[in-house]
């Protein structure tokens, strides 16, 4: 992974669920057309460009194709900006809370 200011790029592979980052799986229609015109070619990782400051859309680059935008439906409903410190800070609490209540 690499990091400026603002934005993270990633390499990901596209399966049937998407991109998935941070947990959060990025689909559309779109992006399964593409992965299907690639299918009969070796898997290639895709280039994926998240904010920092605000998690809920990415850029999907295909290396000598389109860039695609990506929401997920998992974060539809948020209206305010979700920091990818805030994200990784309540996955963090989340994973803490199920791992205290696995039986030992």
């Amino acid at each position: 992974m690499t990091r400026t200011d603002l934005y993270q790029s990633m390499k990901r592979q596209v399966t049937t669920l998407g991109v998935t980052l941070y947990g959060i799986h990025f689909n559309s229609e779109a992006l399964q057309l593409q992965r299907l015109r690639k299918e009969g070619a070796r898997p290639e990782k895709v280039t994926v460009l998240v904010r920092a400051d605000d998690i809920r859309m990415v850029s999907v680059e295909f290396s000598g194709g389109p860039t695609l935008q990506l929401t997920s439906k998992a974060l539809d409903t948020c209206d305010e900006p979700i920091s990818l410190e805030e994200w990784v800070a309540a996955y963090k609490a989340v994973k803490g809370f199920c791992d205290a209540r696995r039986p030992q």
